[in-house]
């Protein structure tokens, strides 16, 4: 999978974005993020900031999965990410 430049305009837009995780025995749990960023279109990858929610950082560092869904309100587009966490820390 690569991001094309329309992927990158939309999740560079301030789309709104929910962050999904799952606990190690299954739990889901939602959060809403801020500042999504591409910091490579092939291979993929981006940088979200996380709100302060120790069950989101729990869940991560359990399971080190991530669902991200993008939406822009006025045009209605969206799309969803899945996959796997890197290192998280502060800026």
């Amino acid at each position: 999978m690569v991001f094309d430049e329309a992927t990158t305009r939309h999740l560079h837009s301030g789309c709104a974005l929910l962050l999904g995780t799952v606990s190690a025995d299954g739990a889901p749990h939602a959060a809403r993020g801020h500042g999504v960023r591409v910091l490579s279109s092939s291979p993929p990858r981006v940088r979200v900031l996380l709100p302060p929610d120790e069950r989101l950082l729990d869940n991560l560092r359990a399971t080190g999965v991530l669902a991200i869904t993008t939406a822009e309100v006025p045009t209605l587009v969206s799309m969803q990410l899945k996959g796997r966490v890197g290192p998280i820390g502060p800026l």
